[in-house]
């Protein structure tokens, strides 16, 4: 199962997981403090294989995200994946994540990409270090 906080705009873009992987997926889409949801609204997310964060539908600072994150880490062993479309790959939070050993970051833009990137997500190994780094290279703003 998967767990996706979204927000409205990005509501169905794991969709077609459901079809092609058999995974169920439930949706909680608007916007949300993570810290408050994570430590003080959901009681057991144990039966979750996924939790996908859409950074659009976050209401919390960084360090708050990064904190509930971290919180989440430690009373779950559900694999984080952060839909971060469109977020460039220098960005400090991104940077945050992969601090946390969190690699199963999608930052694409496309449509095609972004569903490669979910798959890999979602994939037994799921997204290792060296795919994130290349995935967030890719986007990083060049000064030149």
């Amino acid at each position: 199962m998967l767990l996706y906080l979204s927000s409205n705009q990005n509501i169905n873009v794991f969709d077609f997981l459901t079809n092609e992987k058999g995974i169920i997926i439930k949706k909680l889409s608007g916007e949300f403090k993570l810290k408050k949801f994570v430590i003080h609204d959901m009681r057991n997310l144990n039966h979750y294989s996924y939790f996908v964060i859409d950074l659009k539908a976050l209401k919390d600072n960084q360090n708050d995200t990064i904190d509930a994150v971290k919180a989440f880490k430690a009373m779950y062993n559900s694999r984080i994946i952060i839909f971060a479309e469109g977020i460039q790959g220098d960005s400090s939070i991104l940077s945050k994540f992969v601090d946390e050993k969190i690699y199963n970051i999608i930052t694409s833009t496309t449509i095609d990409d972004i569903k490669k990137e979910i798959l890999k997500c979602v994939s037994n190994e799921g997204m290792l270090y060296k795919d994130c780094m290349k995935a967030l290279e890719g986007t990083m703003v060049r000064l030149t």
